[in-house]
C-alpha cells in the first residue's frame, strides 16, 4: 500500500504542477506600429539616398507588463524589440530593414519632443542612416508619470511632422502621412484540460501497481 500512495501522490503531484503552469502561463505584447512617408527639401542639398517619396515602417514590441522607469528626469518604457523598414528608395541599397544598437525608448512627456529615442535618450542612429537628433518626436501624447503601467492608448498620439537627416548628409527631408496605431496582444492561459492527459496517466499508474499487488 506504501508504494502505491508514493506512486500515486508522486503522479498526482506532478500532474497538478503542470495543470498550474499551464492554467498560470499569461503574457501580454503592446505593439506599436508606425508609417510615414518622405519628401525631399531641396535646401537640404541633394537626395543622395534616393529617399524622397520613400516609405518608413516602424515596429515597437512592449512588455505589457512594464511600467514607467525614469530615464534622464523623463518617464520612460524600453521596447523590447524593434524594426525599422525603408522601401519605395529610388536608390535599391536604401531599401531594407535596420534596427538602433542601443534600442528604443518611448518618452510620452519628453516637452515638445514626445516620441520614440534610441535608450540613450538620444536620436536614432541606423547602420547607413541617421535620423534627426530629436529621434521620432514631436508628437503630443498624454502625460504619465514614473511608477504607471503602460497601455497601448498611451501610443496613440498624434504627430504633426517631423525633419530626417539620411545617411549622415546634407540632406533633409519632411515627414508626411504619418500614422500610428498601438495593439495590446493577451495571450490567453492554456486552458485546464491541456493537464488531463496527466491526470489519467496518473490514474493509470495507480491501476497497474493495484494489479501488481494483487497478482
Amino acid at each position: 500500500m506504501t508504494f502505491i500512495k508514493r506512486t500515486f501522490g508522486a503522479a498526482m503531484a506532478v500532474c497538478l504542477l503542470t495543470m498550474g503552469l499551464a492554467t498560470g502561463a499569461h503574457a501580454t505584447t503592446i505593439t506599436v506600429e508606425m508609417n510615414f512617408t518622405l519628401t525631399h527639401d531641396t535646401t537640404f542639398g541633394p537626395d543622395a539616398a534616393g529617399l524622397d517619396g520613400a516609405l518608413i515602417n516602424f515596429i515597437a514590441i512592449f512588455d505589457g507588463d512594464d511600467t514607467y522607469i525614469d530615464r534622464f528626469g523623463q518617464p520612460a518604457v524600453a521596447a523590447t524589440s524593434h524594426l525599422f523598414t525603408v522601401s519605395g528608395a529610388s536608390v535599391a541599397a536604401t531599401n531594407g530593414t535596420y534596427q538602433e544598437a542601443n534600442g528604443i525608448s518611448f518618452f510620452p512627456n519628453n516637452g515638445n519632443f514626445d516620441g520614440f529615442f534610441n535608450g540613450n535618450g538620444r536620436g536614432i542612429f541606423l547602420p547607413g542612416i541617421q535620423t534627426s537628433s530629436s529621434g521620432l518626436s514631436g508628437g503630443s501624447f498624454d502625460d504619465r508619470a514614473v511608477g504607471d503601467s503602460i497601455n497601448a492608448s498611451d501610443f496613440l498620439g498624434t504627430f504633426p511632422s517631423f525633419r530626417t537627416n539620411w545617411r549622415n548628409v546634407d540632406a533633409g527631408y519632411n515627414s508626411s502621412d504619418i500614422t500610428i496605431s498601438a495593439t495590446s496582444d493577451d495571450v490567453a492561459p492554456v486552458p485546464l484540460p491541456a493537464g488531463l492527459p496527466l491526470l489519467l496517466g496518473a490514474l493509470g499508474v495507480f491501476g497497474v501497481a493495484r494489479r501488481y499487488k494483487h497478482a
